[in-house]
């Protein structure tokens, strides 16, 4: 699944406008029964390609993105993007309840 486009154009960038195709992420198991939590970004936040900053960055989510997280792990927010695992920074995003 390719992410939406902001109105820019910028390449994996997510318009604020997009936020109701929220991104389905996860453990990298194809399995709907995993029990996902709703967090929205609270600005723009690199999905990279690992849980480490100087990782290559996936693409970027604009503030107000929301994304379906399974699992949390020291500052990491696990998730899948266009098919890959992908990871974001915590403390850039905030549980939505």
């Amino acid at each position: 699944m390719r992410a939406p486009r902001d109105t820019s154009g910028a390449p994996g960038a997510v318009s604020r406008g997009s936020v109701g195709s929220s991104v389905r992420v996860g453990t990298g198991v194809a399995d709907d029964s995993v029990r996902t939590f709703t967090y929205e970004t609270l600005t723009w936040v690199r999905v990279r390609s690992a849980p480490a900053v100087d990782a290559e960055v996936l693409a970027t989510l604009a503030p107000g993105t929301r994304v379906e997280v399974a699992s949390i792990g020291r500052g990491w927010l696990s998730l899948r993007w266009e098919g890959r695992p992908g990871w974001v920074g915590a403390s850039l995003l905030t549980r939505v309840r």
